[in-house]
């Protein structure tokens, strides 16, 4: 009997940390890794590829690269970041295209946003850089 039971908990204890693993995966819905340089995750690339995001960033890299030019990569993306949250406040459109796509995804504008700022340091550090 004893046996059993020790069985039945080790299980049980199984199941738990299984369920743990798939939930931790389940609710961490970044957009980029944490590693250096940020890199955009699948979810990320999916962002930018369904919403137009690196043409975006084709676009707005060619208004960035002299602001940008003798920069370190870190200060480049800096420089990104500053472009794309002063985007955010102050063009409607630009909100409710955010918005809408954090939405349409379940995460948080923010993450949306850091499409955006990954994918405009990639294309100015290629292209201009």
């Amino acid at each position: 009997m004893d046996t059993r039971l020790d069985a039945l908990s080790k299980g049980l204890d199984d199941v738990r940390a299984d369920v743990k693993n798939v939930l931790g995966r389940l609710l961490n819905r970044s957009t980029v890794e944490a590693h250096s340089p940020i890199r955009l995750t699948d979810l990320g690339r999916e962002i930018s590829t369904t919403g137009s995001v690196e043409e975006w960033a084709r676009t707005n890299a060619q208004d960035l690269a002299t602001a940008a030019d003798g920069k370190e990569e870190f200060e480049v993306f800096e420089l990104c970041v500053s472009c794309v949250e002063r985007l955010f406040a102050e063009d409607a459109g630009f909100q409710r295209t955010i918005k809408a796509t954090a939405y349409q995804h379940g995460i948080e504008p923010e993450q949306v946003l850091k499409v955006y700022q990954v994918e405009l340091r990639d294309r100015l550090l290629a292209a201009y850089l």
